[in-house]
């Protein structure tokens, strides 16, 4: 990695992460030498420093955190470059969730992590680009790596992201999904894949996936891949509770499909609304809510990764369609 300067959230994986820099420090340091290192205080402080760090010269990002932080660091190197696949970002997990890298082979131990910053292969990844109202006015844009979702999904990260999380992330997302569940409905929602018709449809949640898992360790849609230019769209329609409930497994261990009633589709936009207040959930963040317009930008982010090539979960491996030339993601 050329240049690099480190982005640091301490409070990610329950404030582990700030003993897991103290421990690191020495080997980011003997390997690349005295570089920047930006330490956040807060949420949206990831983003900030990234510009920091790209506006005194970085060429490259090591971000130190969970799949929260990661999507800031992404989001800087988005909106900031006219090329950002040119800037190259390395990911040192250590978050509650780290969804990304049960579907990209980047090791959870800090030290393989490490060394895949020095010795790993560079990997242009998909990205979704989402566009979603403020709450006030107007319109703004995300950007995406790994999961989106709307429906019970943003109640349920709003839950996790307000709890203490003792227990251990998949806990953590197990309560939340069994309280929103309880306390939540099914939403109607009109959906348009693509250039298709619109749909109108009763869903607990929908999912645009870009990774193979969410919430904690869902595999939501275990035949997604990075870096093929599609979104595998997954349907939980309108089950009873109990129904839910009786299939709650096949959401972990990758039989989603077996679940009666669910949609599944490919899709390079979709575009959704309601009348009703649903949730969105953005990489584990509660950002926002309907009406939102999701697009595909493929392979328009790099990644170090380690360098023996393909995944053994398939993360990285096509389907055989054809992958669009990456697109400035600067414009809106």
């Amino acid at each position: 990695m050329d240049k690099p300067a480190v982005v640091i959230n301490p409070r990610a994986g329950r404030g582990s992460a700030r003993k897991t820099w103290t421990w690191l420090a020495p080997g980011i340091r003997s390997r690349f030498g005295d570089i920047p290192i930006h330490i956040t205080k807060g949420p949206g402080m990831a983003w900030q420093a990234s510009r920091q760090a790209l506006d005194n010269g970085a060429r490259s990002l090591i971000c130190l955190g969970g799949d929260g932080t990661l999507n800031e660091v992404i989001n800087a190197v988005c909106t900031l470059s006219s090329s950002p696949a040119d800037i190259p970002i390395g990911f040192i997990p250590n978050g509650t969730g780290c969804d990304l890298i049960k579907t990209l082979p980047i090791p959870r131990d800090v030290g393989q992590a490490l060394e895949v910053l020095v010795s790993g292969r560079e990997e242009r990844l998909d990205i979704g680009r989402i566009t979603y109202p403020p709450g006030t006015g107007g319109f703004q844009q995300r950007y995406f790596h790994n999961v989106a979702s709307f429906g019970v999904g943003g109640d349920v990260v709003q839950r996790v992201n307000t709890s203490r999380k003792y227990l251990g992330p998949l806990c953590a997302f197990l309560w939340a999904s069994c309280l929103s569940l309880l306390l939540s409905k099914p939403k109607a929602i009109g959906l348009r894949l693509d250039q298709g018709p619109e749909q109108a449809l009763t869903v607990w949640n929908l999912a645009v996936a870009n990774g193979q898992y969410h919430g904690g360790g869902m595999r939501i849609a275990p035949q997604a891949r990075l870096n093929d230019g599609l979104f595998v769209v997954v349907i939980i329609p309108n089950l009873n509770v109990l129904q839910i409930l009786q299939h709650l497994p096949k959401l972990y261990n990758g039989r989603i499909l077996d679940v009666p009633g669910v949609i599944v589709s490919e899709a390079r936009s979709i575009a959704a609304e309601s009348r009703e207040d649903v949730l969105l959930d953005v990489d584990g963040e509660q950002i926002g809510r309907l009406p939102v317009s999701i697009e595909m930008l493929p392979r328009a982010v790099t990644l170090m990764v380690p360098s023996t090539p393909g995944n053994p979960t398939g993360g990285l491996q096509g389907r055989g369609r054809p992958v669009q030339d990456s697109e400035s993601v600067s414009d809106p």
